[in-house]
């Protein structure tokens, strides 16, 4: 989800946790899910090599594969007001048991037993 000036992302099929980081793990296709709260924004991570708009009313999909580990710059490309150049964030790529240990430790007690 997108709004002015930060990123914030959700995993559903963990029990809901956000971050304000986007984590992804190595090798795994994930479908991001955009949306924007307020006006346009533009989702890009240039290692990813792939950019989306964010359109407030409509969810727009991206799929991303990344191939390497590490930390990569996330930034909004589109001019979305006078605090545009400080929407940005990190999108970390992990390797899959790493992913699913920080998923696992995002959990809350609360959000664990919510989950069914």
């Amino acid at each position: 989800t997108a709004r002015q000036f930060v990123w914030s992302f959700k995993y559903p099929e963990y029990g809901g946790i956000e971050s304000g980081t986007l984590y992804l793990p190595k090798g795994r296709t994930t479908e991001l899910r955009l949306k924007a709260l307020d006006v346009i924004h533009s989702f890009w991570v240039p290692e990813f090599r792939q950019k989306q708009d964010a359109v407030p009313g409509t969810v727009t999909h991206v799929a991303v594969t990344p191939t390497k580990t590490g930390r990569y710059p996330l930034l909004c490309t589109e001019l979305c007001g006078l605090g545009h150049a400080v929407m940005r964030t990190k999108s970390v790529v992990l390797e899959e048991d790493e992913f699913e240990q920080w998923a696992r430790g995002q959990r809350t007690p609360s959000a664990a037993g919510s989950a069914g």
